[in-house]
């Protein structure tokens, strides 16, 4: 089946959520959707099945695979959205992943997530600002980069 017959088939399985984020693995073998009520399912690229399925209890904002393909990133809003969520998830063989709340985030909502490299996120906050931090230690402190407020 071909990756656009495939996509249209992701996108009407999840008419009734309005999607916010999809992404295709690395290896082009999956692809990854995330919605407006907090759900993420990854779907079989090559047969448009549903792979796995998980949620959260807050919408999606944004979903990325890292560049080795083992992990991926979510971003969402917390209802209210006065709280940045960001989480790495980690999956091996049939478990579910284990999320990794990522506190050192900031105050301000995240918008947007992606991996660098296999070991450092940037994302966006509500306040403009663009952040580096490293998933693998959750103590080091995010460096600003920017900040995209006129």
């Amino acid at each position: 089946m071909c990756m656009c017959m495939c996509m249209c088939m992701c996108m009407c399985m999840c008419m009734c959520n309005p999607l916010s984020s999809v992404t295709f693995s690395p290896d082009d073998n999956y692809i990854v959707s995330g919605d407006s009520q907090g759900n993420i399912i990854m779907w079989d690229a090559k047969s448009g099945s549903q792979h796995k399925a998980w949620k959260l209890d807050a919408p999606i904002s944004n979903v990325a695979f890292s560049p080795n393909g083992q992990e991926l990133v979510i971003s969402s809003t917390i209802r209210g959205g006065s709280t940045a969520g960001i989480y790495v998830w980690t999956w091996a063989g049939d478990e579910p992943p284990a999320p990794i709340p990522m506190d050192h985030v900031g105050s301000a909502a995240a918008s947007a997530a992606t991996f660098l490299n296999d070991s450092h996120l940037v994302w966006g906050d509500s306040e403009g600002n663009i952040l580096v931090g490293n998933m693998n230690n959750s103590e080091s402190t995010p460096t600003q980069i920017a900040n995209l407020v006129w």
